[in-house]
């Protein structure tokens, strides 16, 4: 979702979304990011209560993600976050292993009454952060 939010909003003719939205008919958008029409008219109306007009290179998908959709964070469900420095600062040490780490940060969450990630969405979470995905 937020690559077609960036190409929504960035698609064309120049940073200034009022100007995409001048020149571009929601259908033109459509076939431009291969998204539903639904889709885009979230993002367009969402982009629009937020006065969003103009993008920064300090933008990037997932700040725009998180601006537009904030009920869509982990946190807003329950989900305790991770400190992924933390995470990756302990797995340099001996004897120390991810399934180790997931056990005590499930024992934070359950101990603070959240969420805690499943182990293969908390090592997913691990790849993103650590710049390993996209």
């Amino acid at each position: 979702m937020n690559i077609i939010i960036q190409e929504v909003i960035c698609s064309g003719i120049s940073k200034n979304f009022g100007t995409l939205l001048q020149w571009y008919v929601p259908k033109t958008i459509q076939v431009v990011v291969n998204s539903s029409r639904n889709t885009i008219r979230e993002i367009v109306n969402r982009a629009k209560m937020r006065a969003l007009s103009e993008l920064s290179d300090e933008m990037t998908d997932q700040w725009l993600e998180e601006f537009l959709f904030p009920e869509k964070l982990p946190e807003s469900k329950g989900y305790m976050t991770e400190d992924w420095e933390y995470v990756h600062k302990e797995l340099g040490k001996k004897h120390m292993t991810l399934s180790l780490l997931h056990k005590e940060y499930c024992q934070k969450a359950e101990a603070q009454q959240s969420i805690p990630y499943a182990y293969r969405t908390y090592c997913r979470h691990l790849s993103t952060a650590m710049g390993f995905v996209q």
